[in-house]
């Protein structure tokens, strides 16, 4: 049975620590995800609205029309150029979570580095012990032979 590790606690607590980094990573980048989303809905109905000008621009032209799509695509590059902001700000997060979750896990791989060679610690001088009383074995079981030869 191997002693306790003194700092179990410590390394327990870094752990739970990694597995909510992971997870506040992972809704960061589901966000981020979600966001390019949105962004590429935005550049394809701003598409769509330069399509319709270009159309209503033929023939006839009416005026009021084309100034509602005209006001309908600054209204969209608008939308845009907050969501671009919003991305720019969620990369950010996310760069900065994925290096706050980097030193979570060396702190955390420090520690069960830590363990395991109090473990090795622990084995070798079990082997020492070990080997130890296997001597006392048989020097015990040689000085029985010699009593033995004795009388």
């Amino acid at each position: 049975m191997y002693p306790t590790f003194s700092l179990q606690v410590v390394l327990d607590y870094r752990s739970s620590l990694v597995e909510a980094l992971e997870i506040e990573l992972a809704q960061l980048m589901a966000s981020l995800a979600k966001a390019q989303e949105v962004l590429e809905n935005l550049k394809e109905n701003r598409r769509q609205l330069e399509s319709a000008l270009r159309e209503s621009q033929l023939g006839e032209l009416d005026l009021v029309h084309i100034s509602h799509i005209r006001l309908n695509i600054d209204l969209v590059d608008t939308y845009i150029e907050h969501q671009e902001q919003e991305i720019i700000k969620l990369n950010q997060q996310v760069e900065e979570k994925r290096q706050e979750l980097v030193k979570a896990r060396q702190d955390e791989e420090a520690l069960e580095i830590l363990k395991e060679k109090m473990i090795e610690q622990f084995q070798e001088e079990m082997k020492v012990k070990e080997s130890r009383a296997q001597d006392d074995i048989y020097i015990a079981g040689y000085y029985q032979k010699m009593l033995k030869r004795a009388q």
